[in-house]
């Protein structure tokens, strides 16, 4: 009877125990959202031969980039939402000697960074059940995630924008304008270029952009080309 009684209790306790495979990490870090990523949407494209009236804009210029605040699209099975802040961190790392090291990140306001969500190595979540216990009675308990793409992500931001604008000539000198177009409300001129007419078709660099000259002015009407933008930059 003993024994029975024994095996029963082995077995209830054996049931509700979980396999933890998370380690606590010396140091924990903070998430900053993703790596910075400055993209350049330009218009028109290179080398394509173009024309713009007294008032026209010649070409634009918008810069995108990932900001430092980091969103979550992803939902727990749990009762707690995830909390969309940059306090989450690297706490503990997770290997159950299949996926190699992983790491496990947790916030302060998600069951008082008791429980945490483990990533692969390109930020999506690991597994059909990411979420893990990581201390008291239950560690290593598991709860699933709905979701897709990468776990962490940033807002995409609008950086820059700035157009060039035709704004005529006199006595052989060309005047364009650079505009501010981060507002599309405001049409803000920031800098005021004069340049000859042979400098024009010669060619020149307006903020990273290479602008030539293919014909000169004719009724309010020049003719030019883009030969290069700015690099898309990392």
């Amino acid at each position: 009877m003993k024994s029975l009684l024994f095996c029963l209790l082995v077995m209830l306790s054996t049931g509700c125990s979980y396999k933890s495979y998370t380690s606590k990490v010396g140091k924990s870090t903070h998430v900053t959202g993703e790596e910075k990523l400055v993209t350049i949407a330009t218009s028109p494209e290179n080398n394509i031969v173009t024309s713009a009236s007294l008032g026209e804009l010649m070409f634009t210029v918008e810069k995108r980039g990932k900001g430092g605040e980091i969103f979550i699209t992803h939902s727990p099975s749990t009762d707690l939402g995830f909390p969309n802040t940059n306090k989450w961190q690297h706490t503990h790392n997770y290997n159950d000697g299949v996926s190699g090291t992983l790491k496990v990140y947790s916030h302060p306001d998600f069951y008082h960074g008791n429980i945490g969500v483990i990533l692969n190595r390109n930020g999506t979540t690991y597994s059909e059940k990411p979420l893990v216990q990581l201390s008291g009675v239950k560690e290593g308990r598991r709860w699933q995630v709905s979701g897709s793409g990468n776990f962490f992500k940033a807002a995409n931001i609008l950086l820059e924008s700035w157009g060039l604008r035709y704004g005529g000539e006199n006595d052989g000198v060309y005047v364009f304008e650079i505009l501010d177009r981060r507002d599309a409300n405001v049409t803000q001129v920031i800098q005021r270029l004069e340049i000859t007419s042979d400098k024009f078709l010669e060619g020149l660099f307006v903020r990273g952009v290479m602008l030539k000259g293919l014909a000169l002015d004719d009724k309010g009407l020049i003719k030019y080309v883009i030969k290069s933008y700015p690099n898309e930059k990392h």
